[in-house]
């Protein structure tokens, strides 16, 4: 068995920092097979990008994504028994139409409330499997008609973490390791927000975890706030058990489920090291963390919610952190979430025969 693993996004400046290229590479490293980037952006030419860092909007929309590649596509199916594709919604990519062998659509995000039209339903009934990560999605999916949605259980190396206790406060410590790839993930990640809540809690300290993009921006927020102090920036790779070893707890917000994983690495990360977490309802792993007394739930990134939610996170900590020193490495270890795959893979290959 051997999958090629399909990415419309722009290749990262640090693979080994970003949460799908770790899945995909354990994946790989089980099943074989190969990762591209189907992003035509990636390749434009070089008076294009100048124009682009003008701020013009030259950018080949996502429907295009893929074409430019069909021949490798096909090149790589003499060798492979499976295609799996990760996006963060359900964005229907024609190209995928072209491929002979088997699609696996993986939604990295959750579904949403919105159903998708019906043709849009009818081209993702045509793929060989939906794959979700949380049970809220699924049933979303089902009772839209896409019966051929499956659940796939999170996982990461939780031997890469352990725990060891933060310093004792003042300052409390959080970890953001969801960094934005866009200006205006500033307000939809909650970074705004969280600069905003420094600013008027003066015990507070936060580390980001960068991704090499707008750093310049960020830098210029931290000024403005008057909040250097009390930020950390780290704009490279890093070992993350031992950053965790110095903070408190992990945040991760998002105004809506589309923008990050439905079960974020960052707080998979963090349980495994036995860290708390904090993070927004629109986040499809909110009910799991309300179930298993692992964190707070903020009801939106509202500068009044998010306060409320590191208050109560404070307050409620040691029992908190109790809950997380077990859960993480109990419930989402490499071995299930290769399981999961292993079990949709081995399905759809037995039903085509």
């Amino acid at each position: 068995m051997s999958v090629l693993y399909q990415v419309p996004m722009l290749r990262p400046k640090e693979e080994k920092s970003e949460a799908l290229f770790q899945e995909i590479q354990a994946l790989r490293g089980h099943f074989g097979g190969d990762l591209l980037y189907i992003n035509p952006n990636q390749r434009l030419p070089v008076w294009v990008r100048a124009l682009q860092r003008q701020g013009l909007p030259l950018r080949i929309p996502r429907r295009f994504f893929g074409f430019q590649m069909l021949r490798e596509l096909r090149r790589h199916e003499a060798n492979i028994s499976l295609h799996q594709i990760y996006n963060p919604d359900l964005f229907p990519y024609p190209h995928l139409r072209r491929l002979r062998k088997p699609v696996i659509y993986t939604l990295v995000g959750g579904a949403g409330e919105h159903k998708p039209s019906k043709s849009n339903v009818s081209f993702f009934k045509s793929l060989a499997a939906v794959t979700v990560a949380d049970p809220q999605s699924l049933d979303r999916l089902k009772a839209w008609g896409l019966h051929n949605a499956l659940l796939i259980q999170p996982g990461i190396d939780t031997k890469r973490f352990c725990h060891t206790p933060a310093p004792p406060p003042p300052p409390f410590r959080l970890l953001v390791a969801s960094a934005p790839w866009t200006a205006q993930q500033f307000a939809d990640k909650g970074i705004d927000t969280l600069l905003e809540l420094l600013r008027l809690e003066p015990d507070l300290h936060i580390t980001f975890l960068w991704r090499g993009l707008l750093a310049n921006e960020m830098q210029q927020r931290v000024h403005a706030l008057g909040v250097a102090d009390r930020v950390t920036i780290v704009d490279k790779y890093v070992d993350v058990n031992r950053v965790l070893a110095g903070v408190h707890a992990t945040v991760n917000l998002a105004v809506h489920a589309q923008i990050v994983k439905a079960y974020p690495n960052s707080l998979l990360d963090s349980l495994a090291a036995g860290k708390p977490l904090l993070l927004s309802r629109a986040i499809p792993m909110a009910n799991y963390v309300e179930k298993k007394k692992v964190g707070i739930v903020a009801a939106d990134l509202s500068i009044e919610s998010v306060r409320t939610a590191v208050t109560l996170l404070r307050q409620r900590y040691d029992s908190l952190q109790q809950a997380a020193l077990g859960a993480g490495q109990r419930d989402f270890s490499l071995k299930k979430l290769i399981e999961s795959y292993e079990r949709v893979y081995t399905k759809i290959l037995q039903r085509r025969g």
